[in-house]
């Protein structure tokens, strides 16, 4: 295994959540504020581009995360003082973390299809 210990990767997930629910939620707030009384036709599509957008990258992290975690020969638990293992912890961890962060990103974008307009 060559991967560098990086913590920071475990964190990239949750954090493109974040920007995205923030983005969407200033997207919508802002043409609610301007144009009340107009379909949210063109909001929607924004939105549904960040969603794609931040679904991909995460849905990378998912993918990248359980490559990770199935590398090597090792077995279930990963409590060896081992680089192996502990690589494999990792990506099991990068997994269910990005796998959290795509549902939340999911969820986020919801509501925006439920409602019609914004009064």
């Amino acid at each position: 295994m060559n991967h560098k210990h990086s913590l920071w990767r475990l964190g990239l997930s949750p954090a493109i959540w974040g920007i995205h629910f923030l983005l969407c939620y200033i997207a919508v707030a802002l043409w609610c504020a301007k144009f009340p009384w107009i379909d949210l036709q063109n909001i929607r599509l924004l939105v549904f581009a960040f969603t794609l957008l931040a679904s991909l990258i995460v849905g990378w992290g998912v993918v990248s995360g359980l490559f990770r975690h199935r590398e090597g020969e090792g077995g279930l638990p990963h409590d060896d003082d081992s680089l192996e293992d502990r690589e494999r912890f990792l990506g099991f961890t990068r997994f269910l973390i990005s796998a959290l962060s795509l549902v939340a990103i999911l969820y986020t974008s919801y509501a925006i299809f439920i409602f019609r307009s914004c009064e």
